[in-house]
């Protein structure tokens, strides 16, 4: 499944970087149909692929490594909390998600000592 929209710094997102299956940011894209269009490797697919209709019946799903590197480098907000009491990080999709971010961030659930 792909990451929501609305962590996204861009607003719209770039409809090519937006599955077409769960309607989230791709993650971890794979190339989904003989026509190139891509979607989230955990999205569950059919024999049709959702953009162009295209029988996908015998087509084995790739990585697309230059897509996922285009998105890791999109900014995101941190994520934790919303609204006045939200994180005011921003950084890369790939910081958020190698939890470099995570380590200071003041925002994140711990658990009590006690």
């Amino acid at each position: 499944m792909g990451w929501p929209l609305a962590s996204f710094v861009t607003q719209p997102v770039d409809e090519n970087f937006v599955c077409n299956l769960c309607i989230g940011v791709i993650d971890n894209a794979v190339l989904g149909c003989p026509q190139g269009h891509a979607f989230c490797a955990s999205c569950p697919r059919s024999n049709e692929c959702p953009t162009c209709q295209t029988d996908t019946s015998t087509w084995q799903p790739a990585p697309c490594a230059p897509l996922n590197n285009m998105i890791k480098n999109l900014k995101v907000t941190c994520g934790k909390r919303e609204g006045d009491d939200a994180c005011p990080w921003i950084g890369t999709l790939n910081e958020r998600t190698s939890g470099a971010h995570d380590a200071q961030c003041d925002f994140v659930i711990v658990s009590c000592g006690h």
